[in-house]
């Protein structure tokens, strides 16, 4: 787990930033899911961290392109 999370700070300044980028899409995932009112098979977190790393994926391939 701590590799993974080296590997998301790519996308913050420091752990911390992380942790409130995380915690804050979260919050818009659960928010969106309540709205819709039919719920995540995820949970928000998870969702959140998974949406970061796909992203980074996708930085790292289109920079290998």
């Amino acid at each position: 787990m701590q590799d993974k999370a080296q590997e998301l700070l790519h996308y913050a300044n420091n752990k911390y930033e992380l942790v409130l980028n995380v915690a804050r899409r979260a919050k818009n995932i659960k928010d969106d899911a309540l709205n819709m009112s039919s719920p995540e098979a995820n949970k928000p977190i998870s969702l959140a961290l998974r949406e970061i790393s796909d992203q980074q994926r996708k930085d790292r391939d289109a920079a290998i392109s």
